[in-house]
Parts: C-alpha cells; structure tokens; sequence
C-alpha cells in the first residue's frame, strides 16, 4: 500500500465489516519482526472467524461457572499460600493439565512479549 499511489486501505471501512479485533488478529498473524506486512482480505474472514470463537468459548464459559461464593469458599478451603498451590486433592488431573498448559503458555507469551515478538506471542495464544 502506498500513499502516493492511492491504493490505501481505510481501517475504518475495514473494522465496519470484519470488526477491531479482526484487523488486530490478521495483523499480528504470520508477521515476524522486520517483515512487512501482506494486506489480504482473506486473512480478515480467517481472524473474524476466529475472534468470533472466542467470544463464544468466552460466553460458554461464564454462562456455565459457578457462583462467585463457591469460588472464593473453594480456595479458602484448598489453596496453600506457602506453597502457591493447591491441594493435592483438590484438582482432577484435568485441572492439574490445564493450569500446566495455561501457566507454560503464559511464560512463553511473556518472553515474547518483552522481545517484541508479537507475531510468535499471538501463534503460540492460537495453536496452543
């Protein structure tokens, strides 16, 4: 895109039709630092679609929590401060694999993050 030849893409018609996080994700997606970045629409139907899921895993899962007492009763009762953990027993294995899972990915992303490594930080967060 330039300037000169006038062959811009106005963001504002673009965040009308596909939405902010849309143009957010098909920025970040495949860019690697030092690389400029290839505008095509089909990557915004792809980001659309996927901001699209995670606002509906988002919905999911606060329709379906529990309420706020029985959170805040259940780590009272199982949460180790010494140890900054929980109970042995009281997490399935399930549980045990997601908080590994999630707190592996969050130091990944952290590292990225401070290396302004952007596009690595946004493909690990969507092919984890």
């Amino acid at each position: 895109m330039s300037k000169t030849l006038e062959n811009g893409i106005d963001p504002i018609e673009i965040i009308d039709k596909y939405g902010a996080d849309a143009l957010r994700f098909s920025l970040l997606s495949g860019t690697t630092m030092g690389n400029d970045i290839r505008y095509m629409p089909e990557k915004l139907e792809q980001a659309s679609n996927f901001a699209n899921k995670i606002w509906n895993a988002a919905k999911f899962i606060i329709m379906n929590r529990p309420e706020e007492e029985k959170i805040i009763q259940f780590r009272k009762e199982n949460y180790v401060e010494e140890k900054n953990t929980y109970k042995d027993d009281a997490l399935t294995i399930e549980d045990k694999w997601i908080m590994n899972k999630l707190n592996t990915l969050i130091r990944e992303i952290t590292v990225n993050i401070e290396n302004y490594d952007l596009g690595v930080a946004f493909h690990a967060i969507c092919y984890i």
